[in-house]
């Protein structure tokens, strides 16, 4: 008889509010929330610690059809929780939630500079005026 199929709490939790995209300033906040619950499947980002990428290791390998599973979950959060453009933008055939990943963090980590400058724009061209409360004003900046 073969083996029922595994479960894992991961395949029921999809809790990530924020859809990221790239109109918004919300890629901090949507990597805070999703490293979070990716960090609870040990997915993502791997362990550093000599020990503990031994046992991160060891854990994968122990069961991989699990892991690989977790990963393509952790892959449908992320595709989930963006905006067409950007899918578009990260989508491969075969990918790992990994490889999604480093995709996303490089189009929103890798214009630092041009980011700061639009910030900047955007904080001396917002006018007090143009906002009803002291609370509206500073969530727009």
């Amino acid at each position: 008889m073969a083996e029922a199929p595994k479960f894992h709490p991961a395949l029921t939790i999809t809790n990530v509010p924020i859809t990221l995209d790239n109109e918004h300033s919300l890629y901090h906040s949507w990597a805070t929330l999703f490293t979070n619950l990716a960090r609870v499947h040990d997915h993502l980002v791997s362990p550093t610690d000599v020990k503990a990428k031994a046992a991160f290791e060891a854990n994968k390998s122990a069961d991989i059809a699990l892991w690989n599973r977790l990963d393509v979950v952790v892959l449908q959060w992320i595709y989930g929780t963006i905006s067409f453009d950007l899918l578009h933008a990260i989508l491969r055939r075969n990918d790992t939630a990994e490889g999604a990943w480093t995709r996303l963090e490089s189009l929103f980590q890798d214009n630092k500079a041009s980011r700061a400058t639009h910030l900047e724009e955007e904080i001396t061209n917002a006018d007090f005026e143009d906002f009803n409360s002291i609370d509206t004003y500073c969530n727009h900046l």
